[in-house]
C-alpha cells in the first residue's frame, strides 16, 4: 500500500483583510507604491480614504483569487492523500479554500482537516487535511500541538548548556533567565498520527523561523533551537518504538550552504 504525503506553504491563507498594515512599522515598508497612489488624489477626508480602501481591497481580492487558483491547481497535480500546510489563518479559511477552490480542480475529497493555534503573531498556523481512505482502507488522523514547548522542556540546565556549546548560535536564546521561559517554536511543530492499514505514520509538520529582517545568520539560532526541539519530540515518541515510521516536513526556512 502506498501513501502519498505533500507539504505546501500556502502563504497567508486568510479570511480577513489586513488593514493593520497601515499601523505597522514593519508592514509599512511594503506600502510605498500604494501610499504614493493615494497621495495623487487624497483630499484628506474620511470619504477619500474610504474610497481608497475599497480600491485596495478590490485589488487584493483579485490578486489573492489568482494565487489561490494556482495553489489549488498545484495541490490537484500533487494528488496527495495527506496535505500538510503552513500559513493557514484558521480552520474556517482552510475549509473555504477547499470548498471554493480545491473542489473545482481536484478529485480528492479531503474530508478530514485539523489546525492548532500556534505562536505566530500574525495568526498563521500549521494545518493538515487528509482523505478518508486509501486503497479501500480507512485512514484516520489524530493531531497534537507542541506550541507550548519552552527551553526547559529540552532537558536540564546542564544538558541545554551543552547544546549551546555544540550550537553556539542558540546560546543567547538559552543563557538568560528571561529568555529561558520563552516558547521555542515561532509557529508550531504539529504532530499528526496517521493510522491506515494497521500501520502508524507520524508526521512532524514544521514552519521554522523565517530569515526576515535579520537574514540567515541573524536568525539561524532560532531555527537550530526549533530543530533541537523537534529532535527531542521524536526521541520521546520513539523511545519505546525505535522502528516507528515518521517524517519531518514543512517549511524549514533555510538552505544548505554551498561552498
Amino acid at each position: 500500500m502506498k501513501l502519498k504525503v505533500a507539504t505546501f506553504n500556502v502563504e497567508n491563507l486568510f479570511t480577513r483583510f489586513n488593514f493593520a498594515a497601515f499601523d505597522s512599522a514593519r508592514d509599512r515598508d511594503y506600502l510605498p507604491p500604494v501610499v504614493n497612489f493615494l497621495a495623487d488624489y487624497d483630499d484628506r477626508t474620511p470619504e477619500s480614504f474610504s474610497r481608497f480602501r475599497g480600491l485596495l481591497e478590490s485589488a487584493t481580492i483579485v490578486e489573492t483569487d489568482e494565487k489561490r487558483q494556482h495553489t489549488a491547481l498545484a495541490l490537484a497535480e500533487a494528488d496527495a492523500d495527506i496535505v500538510c500546510m503552513q500559513e493557514v489563518d484558521g480552520i474556517g479559511a482552510l475549509r473555504k479554500f477547499q470548498e471554493y477552490y480545491l473542489k473545482k480542480v481536484s478529485d480528492k475529497k479531503y474530508y478530514q482537516s485539523a489546525l492548532h493555534e500556534g505562536n505566530d503573531f500574525r495568526g498563521i498556523d500549521n494545518a493538515v487535511m487528509a482523505v478518508e481512505e486509501v486503497s479501500s482502507r480507512p485512514l484516520l488522523i489524530y493531531t497534537r500541538s507542541n506550541a507550548h514547548m519552552r527551553v526547559s522542556h529540552l532537558g536540564t540546565k546542564a544538558e541545554v548548556d551543552q547544546m549551546a556549546v555544540t550550537y553556539p548560535a542558540i546560546k543567547e536564546l538559552v543563557d538568560s533567565s528571561s529568555e529561558r521561559g520563552n516558547r521555542i517554536f515561532a509557529r508550531d511543530c504539529l504532530e499528526v498520527d496517521v493510522h491506515v492499514g494497521g500501520k502508524l505514520l507520524t508526521l512532524f509538520v514544521c514552519h521554522f523561523k523565517s530569515m526576515s529582517g535579520r537574514g540567515q545568520k541573524g536568525t539561524v539560532g532560532r531555527r537550530q533551537l526549533e530543530a533541537l526541539a523537534v529532535k527531542s519530540i521524536i526521541q520521546r515518541r520513539l523511545a519505546q518504538n525505535p522502528n516507528a515510521n515518521w517524517l519531518v516536513l514543512g517549511d524549514l526556512n533555510d538552505y544548505r550552504q554551498q561552498i
